[in-house]
């Protein structure tokens, strides 16, 4: 494998593994390029090796690793024309000197008592509860690798780390600063989080620990599934924002969201083939062909109606219903972990939300204003429930 410019990242994670110290934790701000940095690492690592080893890169679902960890990974082994063989039922990649590496969704404590490895990688280790990465750690042998956003304190500091000797782990910040690959544009958009937001500037510019406040929804359930469908809401994208679809669920008064599509670059066409129910979908406006196009293929779509605050108006409407997320909508989930109102100069929250980490609220917020505003929202209990009382809607 041809070496990649090498970086803190690169650097510090390949020195670590053939110390074989025990832990390397990697924290960082938004595009700091720690997840890609330690996959080069583990690869570089991995082929070098001497010995057969056993490597798992470990997330919370599978959606989250098919577009996040794992496809490094992939773009990493095409950048250098390297073709491994691959088991896809089991995730599994080996290489030329026996060495395994194993992508492993773990949402249940069962499927972190498997079986043990030399190597373990959780990425976004602050998403995955303690009792299940207690399990993955008890069961490695030789070096646990972490990486997060550090949205707050977690289990690492409160639980891991008083437990362990200084010379026990190696800890890194890294910032966007330490990407060589980041675009001027992203950039820029992180750069000015300074003059919206300090907490978050804290958070994802300058890679420190913080504790978002003011958050729009301050709290949410989450749930293994959907009860059922009512509708959708469709916020569009394209190459720096993604499209967001989500499904949008009621039961007995409360609202059950399910991220179905969370993604960048997808064409009207792409959009259309994601689209998995037949209920209403309820679009961004602002889109009045993307809108046309998707109605085209004989799919039941619609433009919300905007009218003055809209936005405001939508929250409330959100607001009004206890809400229930599936543990799978990580992109969701990061959204309302983060989506918070804006604050003024002096530092006092303000009545508007701030522009970011709102391409799936903004979906679900299409879709409650179009079926419970202004008065929509007034439904008995008694009938809702009935097999049939959605079917029109």
């Amino acid at each position: 494998m041809n070496q990649i410019k090498p970086n803190k990242v690169i650097q510090s994670t390949l020195y670590h593994l053939h110390k074989k110290t025990p832990y390397i934790i990697q924290q960082g701000g938004t595009y700091s390029g720690k997840t890609y940095g330690i996959m080069v690492a583990l690869l570089q690592f991995a082929l070098q090796a001497k010995q057969r080893l056993t490597i798992t890169i470990v997330g919370q679902t599978v959606p989250h690793l098919n577009t996040g960890v794992k496809k490094d990974f992939e773009a990493i082994l095409e950048t250098h024309n390297l073709q491994l063989p691959n088991n896809k039922v089991e995730k599994l990649y080996t290489l030329p000197n026996g060495t395994t590496i194993r992508f492993l969704a773990v949402d249940k404590l069962g499927k972190a008592k498997g079986g043990k490895r030399d190597i373990l990688f959780i990425n976004e280790c602050n998403e995955i509860p303690y009792t299940i990465a207690e399990q993955l750690m008890l069961r490695t042998n030789d070096t646990v690798i972490m990486d997060y956003n550090p949205t707050g304190e977690f289990w690492w500091q409160r639980k891991k780390l008083p437990t362990l000797e200084k010379n026990q782990y190696f800890f890194l910040r890294t910032t966007y600063k330490d990407n060589p690959a980041i675009s001027e544009k992203k950039i820029k958009d992180i750069e000015s989080l300074k003059l919206t937001d300090e907490q978050l500037y804290k958070v994802y510019a300058l890679g420190l620990t913080g504790k978002v406040q003011g958050l729009v929804f301050p709290s949410y359930n989450l749930v293994d599934a959907m009860p059922n469908i009512i509708g959708n809401g469709l916020d569009f994208g394209f190459t720096n924002d993604p499209t967001a679809l989500i499904e949008i669920g009621y039961q007995n008064g409360e609202l059950y969201l399910n991220e179905q599509v969370y993604e960048t670059n997808l064409t009207n066409a792409d959009i259309a083939l994601r689209i998995n129910n037949d209920k209403i979908i309820i679009a961004d406006c602002a889109e009045p062909k993307s809108i046309s196009e998707i109605k085209s293929k004989g799919i039941n779509i619609e433009p919300a109606k905007k009218g003055k605050d809209s936005i405001n108006f939508g929250i409330q409407i959100m607001k009004r219903f206890k809400i229930n997320i599936t543990k799978t909508s990580l992109n969701l989930i990061k959204e309302f972990n983060n989506y918070k109102w804006a604050v003024n100069a002096d530092g006092e929250k303000t009545n508007k939300p701030i522009d970011r980490f709102n391409h799936a609220i903004d979906a679900v917020r299409y879709y409650v204003m179009y079926r419970f505003g202004e008065k929509k929202n007034y439904i008995s209990p008694l009938i809702e429930n009935y097999p049939n009382f959605w079917l029109n809607q």
